[in-house]
């Protein structure tokens, strides 16, 4: 049989179908790699071919998606049991929280990805429970002041009556300033120890004088007549004489009598006198404080009249009288309890604001300006949190269970954006 010779043609055809074969089978096996890959999947459907893991001691607690959104887990954790006294660097956790890479191994189901602040969230609220899964130890140096009550001294006068006093000086309480180290877990007190006291001003003491003179009474005047002196009938002369002498000593009691009395007059007329100015001077006194407080009244009420121009500055305004009222997840009451999201989604509402009920979401809300133009009334957003900006570095928002209400520093952590929803 004779074999045919295969031309160049045919071979360099026959080349290229195997050449081409074996990019098809490539292709093949690279498409179905790349449709078998694994991946996790955030709330909004975004896919992530490598997520991150939130460990809570050796147990995998959270997959988020990234290692920067582990770590702000981790500090805001740490946020939840701090404040303006705490100082970060004591700060422990026990046991540790740690991020590492998450493994995902093909044909095993989509793993869902955990919002930063929903994380938190959980960590807080199992923490109040008799089984908490972590310990957060803060160590805080507080300052009091506290005052130091004044003494009474009592010292004997024989200027004045006995059993009346004269307070002839007034007590002035003192001062003190106390520092202290207090150390919390999950923001309850286990220890307190005092580093340092020192009198910033010393009372001054309260001086009341006793009278201790004895009052002399006056003598009681005497009522009996004097005794008319003897004298016979037919002596004209002492007849006279006695009558005389019967009739004056009378005229010399009823002078001393009539003397007393008006002592006596004289003495209530002073009194009285003494009275009325007393009175008088009350009177003036209670004039004089009723206009004191008519003033204060008048001013007081100026001022909480007053308006502040600006959209922003109303919205911080109205934000601020919610300060110290409680932080609870998931709430939207300014009264009861609401959290960051909430707290902002509740006062821009006022406004005529509309926003969603996620941190993350109201990022894409109103006009993104820098931090350095920001202006009373702004969003503040943080990774998984939102505050409102009150101007001069200022914010105010749903910090933590444990402070709930708040004021605080804008740069306390990094800022993602900053969003204005007012003019």
């Amino acid at each position: 049989m004779k074999v045919r010779k295969v031309s160049n043609f045919e071979r360099n055809v026959i080349i290229a179908m195997i050449g081409l074969g074996i990019v098809v089978i490539i292709l093949g096996i690279c498409s179905f790699l790349q449709f078998t890959k694994p991946y996790a999947v955030s709330k909004d459907g975004t896919k992530v071919e490598q997520p991150w893991v939130v460990k809570i001691g050796d147990d995998e607690s959270f997959v988020v998606a990234s290692k920067k959104e582990g770590q702000d887990i981790i500090e805001q954790v740490k946020n939840s049991y701090s404040t303006d006294n705490t100082k970060s660097e004591s700060t422990t956790l026990s046991p540790e929280i740690t991020i590492v890479e998450k493994e995902l191994e093909r044909g095993e189901d989509k793993v869902a990805l955990t919002d930063a602040e929903d994380a938190v969230a959980e960590v807080v609220t199992a923490n109040q429970t008799e089984a908490p899964v972590v310990t957060v130890r803060t160590v805080e140096q507080i300052t009091d002041i506290k005052a130091i009550d004044f003494k009474t001294e009592y010292e004997k006068s024989d200027e004045l009556p006995k059993g009346e006093t004269k307070v002839i000086q007034e007590g002035k309480k003192g001062k003190k300033t106390i520092v202290s180290q207090v150390v919390k877990e999950n923001g309850a007190e286990v220890s307190k120890e005092v580093l340092s006291s020192a009198i910033e001003e010393k009372p001054v003491n309260k001086i009341v004088q006793e009278g201790t003179m004895e009052e002399v009474p006056e003598p009681e005047p005497t009522t009996e007549p004097p005794t008319a002196p003897t004298v016979t009938a037919d002596n004209d002369e002492g007849e006279r004489t006695a009558k005389s002498s019967a009739v004056e000593p009378d005229s010399a009691s009823d002078g001393d009598s009539k003397k007393r009395d008006e002592d006596k007059d004289q003495k209530k007329s002073d009194d009285s006198q003494k009275s009325e100015d007393k009175k008088d001077k009350e009177k003036d006194s209670d004039s004089k404080s009723k206009d004191d407080n008519d003033s204060k009244s008048k001013d007081d009420s100026d001022q909480k009249t007053k308006t502040k121009s600006g959209s922003g500055q109303a919205v911080v305004d109205y934000a601020l009288q919610f300060v110290g009222n409680p932080y609870v997840y998931g709430g939207t009451s300014l009264t009861k309890g609401t959290d960051c999201s909430g707290f902002t989604m509740s006062v821009y509402k006022k406004f005529g604001v509309s926003l969603p009920h996620s941190s993350s979401a109201q990022r894409s809300y109103g006009k993104k300006v820098s931090y350095s133009n920001a202006k009373p009334g702004d969003l503040i957003c943080y990774s998984g949190h939102v505050a409102i900006y009150i101007g001069k570095g200022k914010i105010v928002h749903a910090s933590t269970p444990s402070t709930g209400i708040k004021v605080s520093k804008a740069t306390y952590k990094n800022i993602l954006c900053v969003r204005r929803l007012v003019k």
